[in-house]
């Protein structure tokens, strides 16, 4: 039962990352931390993260903007040493809260209001956005929230948010991982569960990035904020439920 129950969460986290461009992690370690320690959790999808990142990368290597996200890749290397330390130090649900209420209100007010009165802000928000998703990622996994609110601001299309995602994801993934080695996150029997789940990963990353074709500018921006409310709910949990 643990064993499937595992292989069920990191398909469907590999999916929706394949899907939108993000997610896994935040699902993984929903679903994951249900039967499993945080930091063991976080060790196991961190691993994967660096998978489907060069995978959709590789993918969407002629959708990525490099000038679109070189702020966030600079606010995340401040952020990601951060957050590995929160990882070993901090209680996580503090920070799970403050952001959840925040995203809640972000995605229903996004939800509530009309393309015609939507701006693009400016690229020097991703400096905050990239160290927000740093923290975020150094310390869960979970690094997705902070780059897709920036990447909605900034209006990219379908193609353009899932290359520049990954174009950002890849190298913050290669970094996190390398510190939870140096920091003993990562051990032999966490690195086994990745071999074992690792054909569902596989599976579900694949047919996610498939039928993302054939998804229209519209109906993906409103996956995304339905996304980003779904993960403001998790969040909330995480808070105000802390040991359930």
């Amino acid at each position: 039962m643990e064993f499937a129950f595992a292989a069920s969460a990191i398909l469907v986290a590999s999916f929706v990352q394949g899907l939108t461009g993000f997610g896994s992690g935040i699902i993984a370690l929903t679903l994951l931390a249900m039967m499993w320690e945080i930091q063991y959790v976080v060790a196991i999808t961190s691993v994967f993260s660096i998978f489907i990142c060069l995978y959709l990368a590789w993918r969407l290597w002629e959708h990525i903007r490099f000038s679109e996200i070189r702020s966030l890749l600079v606010g995340a290397a401040f952020g990601v040493p951060l957050g590995v330390i929160a990882l070993k130090h901090l209680a996580p649900g503090i920070i799970k809260g403050c952001l959840g209420v925040f995203l809640m209100a972000y995605a229903l007010w996004s939800l509530a209001s009309t393309d015609k009165a939507r701006t693009r802000i400016a690229k020097t928000w991703g400096y905050p956005a990239g160290f927000g998703a740093g923290l975020l990622g150094g310390a869960f996994n979970t690094g997705g929230p902070p780059v897709v609110l920036y990447g909605n601001e900034r209006q990219w299309s379908p193609n353009e948010f899932r290359g520049n995602i990954q174009g950002f994801f890849a190298p913050c993934a290669a970094l996190t991982l390398t510190l939870y080695g140096l920091n003993g996150v990562i051990t032999p029997e966490t690195l086994g569960w990745n071999l074992k789940l690792f054909p569902f990963l596989i599976v579900g990353m694949v047919i996610g990035d498939r039928l993302a074709a054939g998804v229209q500018p519209g109906p993906f921006r409103k996956i995304l904020l339905l996304s980003l409310l779904a993960v403001s709910v998790v969040f909330l949990r995480a808070f105000f439920l802390p040991n359930n």
